[in-house]
């Protein structure tokens, strides 16, 4: 399950940055998508012992700095979705 959870974060991640970026694509669905692919992924790292929760923690910020073209909602949706998968609800990842 660890592993498929893994490609669906990566295809997640993949998806959202192999589109060029456009004032179309700067939208709720993009920025929760990227961020939830990227969250998965750094969440499993974690899980499985890749890498040490300082790294997680410093890692999530490129993930979740605040902008003005990335919507609020779809980082705090982001967040909310990963913490509810079976696998990452002890991911220490926490709101923004």
């Amino acid at each position: 399950m660890k592993i498929s959870t893994l490609a669906v974060a990566g295809a997640m991640a993949v998806f959202s940055i192999a589109f060029p970026k456009s004032t179309e694509a700067e939208t709720y669905e993009f920025w929760y998508a990227y961020q939830a692919g990227g969250l998965a992924m750094l969440c499993d790292l974690h899980m499985n012992g890749i890498i040490s929760t300082n790294t997680l923690k410093q890692a999530k910020s490129n993930f979740t700095k605040p902008s003005l073209n990335v919507p609020k909602a779809a980082t705090r949706d982001a967040i909310k979705v990963i913490l509810n998968y079976e696998d990452f609800e002890n991911c220490p990842i926490s709101s923004p």
